[in-house]
């Protein structure tokens, strides 16, 4: 990531992530807090990502075992596949 205000490069690290649910991040060089906005590409992960389970889910709908390992599978991926795509996809602004 880089601060908009500073253009300090730093890396989404997994505290950072954690830290921040709603994208509002502080730069660790000038202090200074920024935000992460949305863009087409990160959408477009994420939908990616979401389909196969969606399909998935849909398909497999009578069986609840597999259901419910499609279910787990998810969860467990869901936060790596966020933090991946935030750190790719979105870039800090500045909050007016």
């Amino acid at each position: 990531m880089k601060c908009p205000y500073c253009e300090h490069e730093f890396k989404l690290t997994w505290k950072r992530y954690l830290k921040a649910p709603f994208g509002k991040h502080t730069c660790p060089n000038c202090n200074k807090k920024s935000k992460l906005n949305y863009t087409s590409k990160y959408f477009a992960a994420i939908v990616v990502f979401f389909l196969p389970f969606l399909i998935a889910i849909i398909f497999l709908h009578s069986s609840l075992v597999l259901t419910s390992v499609v279910k787990i599978i998810f969860l467990l991926l869901v936060f790596p596949m966020d933090r991946w795509a935030e750190s790719k996809f979105k870039k800090l602004v500045p909050i007016e």
